[in-house]
């Protein structure tokens, strides 16, 4: 099992320079699954290519998993199960582990009600 709840992040480079695309919140309920195991925890944002959940336990940098969550767009709901590669874990004093994602495979209609949801207010 690849999680590591005693993991340092390396240092890494400032939010604002590896970020790519602009971030939009999104608090959701979410499950991050590596291989059979399930990890709870929650969005803190999203873009068109990754998104930041928070967990109790921390996730080693360049683990593969598939991330669980729904999506609520224009008075519609998506179920989301994206394949994703963990980029980063840092400690938060509120929240436990704050593990950021790069979306690794999106298909189609998931990226569209990414999009979208990016799109709206």
């Amino acid at each position: 099992m690849p999680v590591d709840s005693n993991a340092s992040p390396a240092a890494a480079p400032a939010a604002a320079e590896r970020r790519q695309a602009p971030r939009k919140p999104l608090r959701t309920a979410a499950t991050l699954i590596i291989g059979g195991y399930r990890l709870p925890g929650r969005t803190v944002d999203i873009s068109q290519q990754g998104l930041c959940v928070t967990a109790d336990r921390n996730l080693p940098s360049g683990t593969d998993c598939d991330v669980e969550f729904t999506l609520m767009e224009n008075g519609r709901s998506h179920r989301m199960l994206l394949k994703a590669k963990v980029v980063h874990g840092v400690l938060s004093r509120q929240d436990g582990f704050k593990i950021g994602l790069m979306l690794t495979q999106v298909n189609s209609t998931a990226q569209q009600a990414i999009d979208q949801f990016m799109k709206g207010a």
